[in-house]
């Protein structure tokens, strides 16, 4: 989740899987949890321009 959204999360229960064989030697298994938000991306360091919080 940090790589696609910049959040951390722990994960939860299992939700959901779908097994899917397209063909070939292609298979495909989706994985859906429930997640908890674990803590903010960069939590204490404000990253934008000073400027934008009147410093």
């Amino acid at each position: 989740m940090r790589e696609e959204t910049g959040l951390d999360v722990e994960a939860g229960r299992l939700l959901y899987v779908c097994d899917h064989l397209p063909g070939g030697d292609t298979h495909v298994v989706h994985l859906t949890f429930e997640v908890t938000r674990a803590g903010w991306p960069g939590a204490g360091s404000y990253m934008g321009a000073k400027a934008n919080i009147g410093l």
